[in-house]
C-alpha cells in the first residue's frame, strides 16, 4: 500500500498462489481522505506487463480479472491509479 496525495491504492488478490495460466481475480480500492474514490481510471501489471484497465465504480472498487504468468516464479501485481500505487505479490507454481 502506497500513499500520495491523500490517496491510498490498495491491491488483493482473490489467491496467492497459483499454477501458471490460472485465472486471478484482482480487487483494486482507492480511497482518498474523504473516503472511496469513484471515478478513478487505473492500469494493473502483472510484472512488467500491462494487462487492463478500468475505472473505480461507486464504492472506489474495481476488478480485473487476468491469467498468472505462464512461468513459475514470484509476480508482482501493481495498480496505477490517482498518481500512486498499490502492489500485490502473486507465486506461480506449477506444484
Amino acid at each position: 500500500m502506497t500513499q500520495s496525495a491523500g490517496v491510498t491504492v490498495t491491491v488483493t488478490l482473490d489467491k496467492s498462489t497459483v499454477k501458471p495460466g490460472q485465472i486471478v481475480l484482482a480487487t483494486i480500492y482507492v480511497v482518498g481522505v474523504t473516503g472511496p474514490r469513484p471515478g478513478v481510471p487505473l492500469t494493473l501489471s502483472v510484472g512488467i506487463v500491462t494487462i487492463g484497465t478500468s475505472v473505480t465504480d461507486g464504492t472506489g472498487a474495481a476488478r480485473i480479472p487476468f491469467a498468472a504468468p505462464p512461468t513459475e516464479g514470484d509476480a508482482s501485481v501493481v495498480v496505477l491509479a490517482a498518481g500512486t500505487s498499490g502492489r500485490a505479490s502473486l507465486t506461480v507454481t506449477a506444484r
